[in-house]
């Protein structure tokens, strides 16, 4: 029988594809509205009905982290800053919850409810990228990327959870790929599927694993390809994969990188992408984001393997330390062999904090220097 094995992967691992982590997200940010202005905007070869939508909500969000920005500059708060994209995040979030009155920015009074939305749509313009898909435009490396889902599925896929906090949907198009659907851990009570393309579709994601040879992916924080409605506490999971369709799709490639697909989503369906602040303050009102937390700590309490890649533990992080705190608990003497791969030495620290010293194995490398190394099998077998 094969050790089960529970992979984290954070930021660091999307980074090396080319999309942002955390604290860069303010540059990357002013560089995809500069460049949707520019060829999607006002006077534009290439209008598209996405783009006045997306322009809107990009400068709110710029707007919104000036305004954070000058605040925080006002009262010297040096441990806090609107280009995170995770402290902002997070701020709209608090002040949303505790009622704050509307914001005037830029001269107009904006309502913390419509600045959360507009943050949403914008990561979603943000992350709905799957750059691996064409290296050679976005001059990565895609190998990498394709070892690893290559050593997972030599490995054994029943015996690998993948739990991860970032929004972007690498990971089922590398599997999708490899002809393997990604299941999500949400019970059949909390989802709905949205069909962009329907009739010409063929879902490449599955949500139940029972005796399937498949990968179950949590993500924690949501995912470009999940919606939901106001009124609706179900999570709509956007089909991903079309052969054919009215939004000029690519074969093969999933539909949600059809800029377009989100205004026929948000404008003509009503949803808005379920892509969740590192808050949780709504984890009790999503039964599909518990089903998914439920799923990540049993894959913890049950994995003898714990690989941590690209993924820094902030201190701030308080959440995420107690779910693993929960599971150590849980697996009482049975102690994982834990292992955290990431370029930045310094993060080291914050695992001490967590496992203490000694007790995990750190390969200071990033993930593609990681797996072009050739070390992923000594870490998985």
């Amino acid at each position: 029988m094969a050790t089960k094995i529970a992979i984290f992967l954070g930021a660091g691992f999307s980074k090396d594809a080319d999309l942002p982590v955390m604290k860069k997200f303010a540059e990357y940010s002013e560089r995809e509205l500069k460049n949707i202005k520019h060829r999607h905007g006002p006077g534009s070869q290439s209008p598209r009905n996405a783009a006045p939508l997306l322009i809107y909500n990009g400068e709110l969000y710029e707007s919104f982290r000036q305004y954070l920005n000058n605040m925080a500059l006002s009262f010297s708060a040096d441990n806090f800053s609107a280009d995170n994209m995770e402290h902002l995040f997070t701020m709209a979030e608090m002040m949303n919850n505790c009622k704050f009155a509307d914001i005037n920015l830029n001269g107009e009074d904006r309502s913390l409810l419509e600045i959360l939305k507009a943050i949403k749509l914008w990561l979603w313009k943000i992350y709905h990228r799957i750059p691996i898909h064409n290296p050679s435009r976005y001059k990565i490396k895609d190998e990498p990327y394709k070892k690893l889902i290559e050593g997972l599925y030599q490995y054994g896929l029943n015996d690998i959870s993948i739990i991860t906090t970032n929004y972007d949907m690498i990971l089922e198009y590398l599997f999708h790929q490899h002809g393997v659907q990604v299941c999500y851990p949400i019970s059949e009570n909390n989802f709905k599927f949205e069909d962009l393309c329907a009739p010409d579709i063929r879902i490449a994601s599955g949500l139940s694993s029972h005796g399937k040879n498949v990968p179950i992916l949590c993500k924690l924080h949501g995912s470009i390809n999940f919606f939901s409605e106001r009124n609706d506490k179900k999570v709509h999971i956007v089909a991903d994969t079309a052969q054919k369709g009215r939004l000029k799709i690519s074969p093969g490639a999933p539909s949600i990188m059809a800029v377009e697909a989100i205004h026929e989503l948000t404008v003509n369906r009503n949803l808005v992408p379920e892509i969740i602040p590192p808050t949780y303050a709504k984890l009790q009102d999503k039964g599909w984001l518990r089903d998914i937390w439920k799923y990540a700590a049993d894959s913890f309490i049950d994995a003898q393997k714990w690989i941590f890649i690209g993924y820094s533990f902030p201190s701030t992080d308080g959440f995420m330390r107690s779910l693993i705190n929960l599971a150590l608990l849980r697996k009482h003497s049975s102690r994982p062999q834990v292992t955290v791969i990431d370029p930045c030495e310094k993060i080291k620290n914050n695992y001490d904090e967590v496992f203490g010293k000694g007790n995990f194995t750190f390969c200071k490398k990033s993930f593609t220097d990681f797996i072009t190394s050739g070390k992923l099998h000594d870490v998985i077998m």
